[in-house]
């Protein structure tokens, strides 16, 4: 086994201890560190798939709304809790009267999936809602309807209510009157957590509004979970997860695993990804644009430009739209509040070290080689 030594010859050098005439070994420690600091740099791009995709997954996402007729075989319909016929599930003109939106009627209904399909390392859930509210006359069933639930029982999962009213429930902001994301890891304090906008008691909350279309994405990328409305990044929490740590076996899209009323609402071009898209990938999703088109322009769409401002429960009036159009750069994220290109910069001058060390290492051998030589030259000519 060898000893790792630091030798300060002609300059910091990484020498394996016990290997100084070896030339070959001497290498060794800089250029396995050097691959090291390269496949961390790659690791933490954006976009990057831990394993290889599951089964059902198309250019690295599974389509759990879309094209009425070309429904994964993963993929399944149920009504309060059981398997029914795909071609029970009613639909809908999608945004901007494009495509097709699944009807969730909000009676024991949803869309799910599970087993291997949901082994992937980090994720990006993405799509469409038009919600309806309450399907029945009771105002309180608007209440705690789910927009999904990623989970492993009741010990470990994700999962994004609409609008829940919850006095007791407070940030510094105020009480709970809105979205909130809701996440649970086994228990583990640190990783059970609650994201929403506290506002003060007031008629107004900030849920998703009521009858209108807005795009939704929820990405966990091993470093943070994060959700967006409309492009724009709503809630962040430090998260140093896989999704695959979760051993998530459902997902359903529309219920929960509690006894509440199912999701009353349209959805359209429900995607899970088997990786955590960028922020500018996200921004082109809630254009209407493919994220696989990734660096082009696209128009603004209508979305809430910093945090989630007071919405009125009733539908409010449309946002207005700017047409004219941005070059989206990309923002990989942050790691404890590093920006994930500044960690990149430092591991790149890690790596210029080592490429120094390497460069002097050579440069110290070849010295130490004709100063050996020269001495037996030296003692040959006195001899």
């Amino acid at each position: 086994i060898l000893k790792i030594k630091l030798k300060m010859n002609q300059g910091a050098v990484l020498l394996p201890y016990g290997c100084r005439e070896k030339k070959g070994l001497r290498l060794v420690l800089p250029v396995i560190a050097l691959f090291c600091l390269i496949a961390l740099i790659f690791s933490s791009a954006p976009g990057k798939t831990v394993r290889a995709a599951p089964a059902g997954y198309v250019d690295g996402r599974l389509m759990l709304v879309g094209d009425p007729a070309k429904r994964p075989a993963e993929v399944n319909y149920y009504q309060n809790g059981r398997l029914a016929d795909w071609s029970a599930l009613k639909w809908t003109d999608g945004p901007n009267d494009q495509g097709k939106a699944a009807v969730l009627t909000g009676d024991g209904d949803y869309i799910g999936v599970g087993g291997d399909q949901l082994k992937i390392g980090r994720m990006t859930l993405t799509g469409w809602i038009n919600w309806q509210g309450t399907a029945s006359n009771n105002d309180d069933d608007m209440y705690n309807q789910r927009l999904f639930t990623l989970s492993n029982g009741e010990e470990a999962y994700i999962t994004l209510i609409p609008f829940i009213h919850d006095p007791e429930t407070t940030d510094q902001k105020g009480e709970l009157n809105g979205l909130r994301l809701t996440c649970k890891f086994f228990g583990e304090s640190a990783n059970t957590f609650d994201l929403f906008e506290g506002l003060e008691p007031s008629p107004v909350s900030n849920n998703l509004p009521l009858h209108q279309w807005h795009h939704f994405a929820v990405k966990a990328d091993t470093m943070a979970l994060r959700l967006y409305i409309d492009g724009v990044m709503w809630f962040e929490k430090k998260f140093l997860k896989n999704i695959s740590d979760f051993n998530a076996d459902s997902l359903m899209i529309g219920s929960g695993l509690w006894d509440e009323p199912t999701l009353n609402a349209w959805l359209a071009d429900v995607y899970l990804y088997d990786s955590a898209l960028s922020d500018s990938q996200i921004k082109i999703l809630a254009s209407g644009e493919d994220p696989k088109n990734d660096g082009t322009q696209a128009e603004k769409t209508t979305y809430l430009p910093t945090k989630p401002p007071p919405t009125t429960t009733a539908p409010p009036e449309t946002l207005p739209t700017a047409t004219e159009t941005e070059q989206i750069d990309e923002n990989t994220g942050t790691f404890y509040g590093v920006p994930l290109f500044g960690l990149q910069i430092i591991a790149g001058v890690i790596a210029g070290f080592f490429l120094l060390s390497i460069g002097m290492s050579v440069i110290y051998l070849r010295k130490r080689h004709n100063a050996a030589e020269k001495q037996i030259h030296s003692e040959e000519d006195r001899g």
